[in-house]
């Protein structure tokens, strides 16, 4: 038997008469008698089916498609960050595959051809402190933390000018500061040296090149390095460094590579 909600909240058999207000109610049988027991058992049946909660207002399965939903949040949450922390680890690995870190000395030999072409052309104010300075080498010495000596060119018709002292730079290849020396000839040409402590591998290395209109020539050791930056022929800038690579490193004749470069 199929029932109909009444618009007091109460249900009633369908196919019962509606009462309405005024007219005469129709005798209830006894609820001993077989008609009034078989009435109550409709209106049970009915008023359990009414009061009845739609599957979709269940508590129970509302409570549990939150868990559900929460669960897989989570799982989507840890999915996002295993992919995040993978490509992370795969990036990093690929930027040592695909990215080579620029040599220090290529720095050190763009940063002395720079300071040459700022101070090269200078006429009063060429260097810092003059070649007759009280301690200069010395002061430049302890700023770069490497004891150096400014070169005798005098046989290769350069006089000492005097030096000044350049910063280094941050980073994880950084060098530290630079001492810059200034030589000049009987014919007003200039020439400088771009000189800091050693670098870390320490590596003996020689390098000839030309940049913004001069030449660069680079050598370092395990004590220092220095960049002679100047506008002359290959072959006289390469027996200039032979001299001041002597004179610098303090060492024999069998440790320069006049060829290399």
């Amino acid at each position: 038997m199929r029932c109909t909600p009444m618009s007091t909240g109460s249900c009633r058999p369908n196919g019962a008469p509606r009462w309405k207000p005024g007219s005469p109610r129709t005798p209830t049988p006894p609820r001993s008698s077989p008609s009034g027991r078989a009435r109550t058992r409709r209106w049970g049946r009915c008023f359990r089916r009414c009061s009845r909660t739609p599957a979709r207002l269940n508590p129970q399965r509302i409570a549990e498609r939150v868990r559900t939903g929460r669960l897989e949040a989570l799982r989507n949450i840890a999915a996002v960050l295993v992919v995040v922390a993978v490509a992370g680890s795969l990036g990093w690995y690929l930027r040592g595959v695909f990215w080579q870190e620029e040599p220090v000395y290529e720095r050190l030999i763009d940063n002395a051809v720079i300071a040459h072409a700022l101070y090269v052309k200078e006429k009063t104010h060429a260097v810092e402190a003059a070649a007759d300075s009280p301690n200069l080498m010395r002061w430049l010495s302890n700023r770069i933390s490497s004891p150096i000596d400014a070169p005798d060119l005098a046989a290769q018709g350069y006089t000492f000018l005097g030096g000044r002292l350049l910063p280094g730079e941050a980073g994880e290849a950084a060098h530290g500061p630079a001492a810059q020396l200034m030589y000049e000839n009987a014919a007003a040409e200039r020439l400088t040296l771009y000189i800091t402590g050693p670098l870390p591998d320490k590596k003996e290395v020689w390098k000839l090149e030309s940049r913004r209109g001069v030449d660069a020539y680079y050598w370092a050791n395990d004590a220092v390095t220095c960049t002679i930056v100047a506008s002359l022929p290959e072959t006289d800038i390469r027996t200039l460094g032979k001299t001041i690579f002597e004179q610098l490193a303090r060492k024999a004749d069998s440790t320069w590579n006049p060829s290399a470069g």
